[in-house]
């Protein structure tokens, strides 16, 4: 039990932050870029894990994430088995990817939880003719999936048109307009023919540099324009999406102290007031009840404390529920089930 308390802890802190990573706490981000030479492909691929799969991961390998130097171990491992389950083939054959390296970068997500993104590079033998490609790793999970076919000189690919454009620049920068819908490419097919490489003209010798006065305008901070929502987001580290508001930065300090505790729940117990005063969740039906009773005010209290109980008991049923399902059905489709079911049962 105890086990499992602490992931459910975990979930609900990503949760009660309103933020989080840009494609959802339980997303997996999928990139891969195919940069085509004369001489082979160079394959780019990275997995963006956001809170919930990067916690699990770490779980899983039985470390912190303050050991940089057994992630960077793990991260080697773990890309070299991402790249094993690719299916490609290059002329109908099957080509397994030469590993070359990997990188892993670990930031902070919502509630300080970390992101990591892990990197590899690997090389893909073969002579020129149709690839195709398949990622099949964690398919059943939400989040960006990005493919870039990036021709270079000598070379000519034949691809559709929106796997030319590097949109996320490798997981690194998501677009901040939240019109934009994440594409969700796992599989490609392109042609590709090689071509001899035209040798290049030489460089006309650079002008001889003139000496220019160089004036620095003088911008007073009244004439500095406010940063844009988007440059912000924009400017962010990977996977970071701190917004800059206080409850951010205070939750980003990874220190609560009592002080921040004590203001917590009394603003908790302000929020539940006031929301208790709104209409729904059967009050109306309760006070009629203690009225045509004759309550009295213990009945009040207690009427009050069990419909306390049952929402925080059913906020834990929920998490618990959500674990237990996931060893079968990943969360991005059973949270849209209770969602329905409990629809439903107010029906």
């Amino acid at each position: 039990m105890m086990r499992m308390l602490r992931p459910t802890a975990l979930v609900f802190a990503a949760c009660i932050v309103a933020v989080g990573h840009p494609m959802g706490n339980f997303s997996v981000s999928h990139y891969a870029r195919f940069d085509v030479r004369p001489q082979g492909i160079q394959l780019t691929y990275a997995l963006d894990l956001a809170e919930i799969p990067t916690f699990e991961l770490l779980q899983a390998w039985k470390i912190d994430r303050t050991d940089t130097a057994a992630i960077e171990s793990h991260a080697r491992a773990e890309a070299r088995k991402w790249l094993g389950a690719l299916s490609i083939t290059a002329g109908g054959h099957p080509v397994e990817p030469k590993f070359q390296s990997a990188a892993a970068v670990v930031t902070d997500g919502a509630g300080g939880m970390p992101v990591l993104r892990i990197t590899a590079e690997a090389l893909l033998p073969g002579a020129s003719g149709v690839i195709e490609y398949n990622d099949p790793n964690y398919a059943a999970r939400s989040g960006w999936k990005e493919i870039v076919v990036t021709p270079h000189s000598g070379v000519s690919v034949n691809l559709p048109p929106q796997n030319a454009t590097d949109r996320s620049h490798a997981l690194e920068s998501y677009p901040a307009d939240a019109t934009v819908a994440p594409p969700q490419d796992t599989k490609i097919a392109f042609n590709w023919t090689g071509s001899q490489v035209a040798v290049a003209r030489p460089a006309p010798p650079p002008a001889p540099k003139v000496a220019t006065p160089v004036i620095t305008p003088v911008v007073t901070p009244a004439a500095r324009p406010a940063p844009s929502f988007a440059e912000q987001q924009q400017s962010q580290a990977k996977g970071t999406v701190v917004r800059g508001d206080y409850l951010s930065r205070m939750l980003g300090g990874r220190e609560i102290t009592l002080w921040m505790m004590i203001v917590g729940i009394c603003v908790a117990f302000g929020l539940g007031a006031i929301h208790a005063l709104s209409p729904g969740h059967g009050k109306t039906i309760v006070a009629a009840y203690l009225v045509g009773s004759r309550g009295t005010i213990k009945h009040a209290l207690f009427l009050g404390a069990m419909v306390t109980f049952t929402h925080t008991v059913s906020v834990f049923c929920l998490g618990l529920g959500v674990l237990f399902f996931e060893q079968y059905v990943v969360p991005d489709k059973v949270i849209p089930m209770l969602g329905a079911i409990s629809g439903l049962s107010i029906v």
